[in-house]
């Protein structure tokens, strides 16, 4: 009985509109999100298709009931529990939760053999596209290092700061902003397929003026806010400190040297094969000898013009 007037919720909540907050990890979607769900009026955009975020974004009902269904029915209480009284629903996704996404789409959608783009539009109404980047790259995989060692994706002000055992590694880095630009590269080949020009909100404007991003993106959606309407204060602080300055600065000086040694020992690989000597070598030592030329000239005009040594 509990069960049938659970779905019959999800009916009375039909959205008629949905949208998507795309992101790669540590680039400010939690703090957009909290902003979109205190509007009231933006959906609830939870993480609902990854399985592994109970330990660390708490446990809110639909984790608690994430468990027990399956299939159809768990996608019918995810539109529930992502959709607001106006009827906008929103989710939130990685690039790796497409999977679980899908499986549960083919089993909801056995007919639709097109892409996964053609499923989600089958499924959810007038669905819209949020991106959420990051420009500073070694940032952002410093500070997913940072989360995987500590096992903190997010801190609240309200908590005491807590002291972390954490260690630098350059390959662990190094692997990190691989990871973000490979997931990006994943979101950009997934809309142009699609067709589709996401909204993009740079996790340094966000945490720059966050209202202003908010009103960005509620003018995108077509969404408006309540007159009345201020927003609260994130109830999220900033997880960066001087171990994380400290880490960046130790890669970039790292792959700066790194870069030096390659170049270099590049050198007799290009020297060694005709097409590359033609596109690389040839050109350079031709605008040398040029540069070189206009020096010597240069130098000349200027001791013709000079008055005689008396």
């Amino acid at each position: 009985m509990e069960q049938e007037s659970s779905r019959q919720g999800v009916r009375d909540l039909e959205p008629h509109l949905s949208y998507f907050v795309c992101f790669t990890p540590r680039s400010g979607s939690t703090l957009l999100c909290e902003a979109l769900h205190n509007t009231g009026v933006a959906g609830h955009p939870e993480e609902y298709f990854n399985r592994l975020t109970g330990a660390y974004v708490g446990d809110p009902l639909w984790k608690q009931e994430e468990n027990s269904v399956h299939g159809h029915e768990y996608f019918e209480r995810v539109l529930a529990w992502g959709t607001t009284p106006n009827g906008v629903f929103a989710l939130k996704v990685a690039a790796s939760h497409l999977e679980v996404m899908d499986s549960t789409l083919r089993l909801m959608l056995p007919d639709n053999n097109g892409t996964l783009h053609e499923r989600i539009a089958a499924a959810v109404p007038n669905a819209k596209y949020l991106l959420v980047t990051r420009r500073d790259k070694v940032k952002q995989a410093v500070s997913l290092v940072k989360a995987k060692q500590t096992g903190r994706w997010m801190a609240r002000r309200s908590e005491r700061p807590q002291k972390h055992r954490v260690a630098y590694n350059f390959h662990l880095i190094d692997s990190a902003v691989r990871e973000i630009l490979d997931e990006e590269a994943y979101w950009a080949r997934y809309f142009a397929r699609a067709g589709i020009m996401p909204h993009c909100i740079v996790y340094e404007d966000l945490v720059l003026d966050t209202p202003r991003a908010l009103r960005g993106v509620m003018e995108y959606l077509n969404i408006s806010l309540p007159r009345d309407f201020i927003l609260p204060a994130s109830r999220l602080s900033r997880q960066a400190d001087e171990v994380s300055a400290s880490w960046v600065q130790r890669y970039e000086t790292a792959v700066q040297g790194r870069t030096k040694i390659r170049n270099l020992a590049n050198i007799p690989l290009v020297l060694a094969h005709g097409a590359l000597r033609e596109t690389y070598v040839y050109p350079r030592a031709h605008q040398l000898g040029r540069a070189l030329f206009g020096l010597a000239t240069r130098r000349h005009s200027v001791s013709e013009s000079l008055p005689p040594a008396i």
